[in-house]
């Protein structure tokens, strides 16, 4: 699906104003599909997740490429359980799967992770999205464990990263 391998350019705070291009990809079956969520069919649902990733120490992006387009979004929110530890959320729009933009927002993440002072980051993958999976592992993720929830078909996998720290 990646035409013309677009160039990830920056990780822009997000803002209320991303709230309908945040909506626009929650909203759309194939993203949702390998989301932890279902596919969102109401405006204040895209509202309640950008509240979710810009409120309690959580830090949301929009992910912008070097043409200015929105490619998706992700997000740090600290682990209630774990302070040292973030979780991460990250969601592409189809048109920029298997383009290398995930790989490089998880680098990007990992670095704003320990710039925040976590020494730990963890995510959540449904069974089925193989490719987020890989870019896990090829950040230096590994796979923890897999939790088999009522509400979802298949696992979710929980990965996790050890940061290395700044002196």
């Amino acid at each position: 699906m990646c035409q013309n391998q677009p160039r990830p350019a920056a990780l822009v705070p997000m803002e209320q104003t991303d709230v309908p291009a945040l909506f626009a990809l929650t909203s759309d079956p194939r993203v949702a599909a390998y989301m932890r969520f279902q596919t969102h069919t109401s405006f204040q649902q895209a509202q309640a997740l950008y509240e979710e990733y810009t409120n309690h120490g959580s830090a949301g992006f929009c992910i912008v490429l070097a043409n200015g387009k929105k490619a998706g979004f992700c997000a740090l929110k600290p682990d209630e359980q774990t302070p040292d530890t973030c979780t991460v959320s990250l969601f592409l729009s189809p048109d920029y799967w298997n383009c290398g933009i995930a790989t490089w927002v998880t680098e990007q993440l990992k670095t704003e992770a320990q710039r925040r002072g976590f020494s730990r980051m963890a995510a959540y993958v449904v069974e089925q999205n193989i490719g987020s999976r890989r870019v896990l592992e090829k950040c230096g993720f590994t796979a923890k464990e897999i939790l088999h929830l009522h509400d979802l078909d298949g696992g979710l996998y929980r990965f996790e990263r050890l940061l290395e720290t700044t002196p």
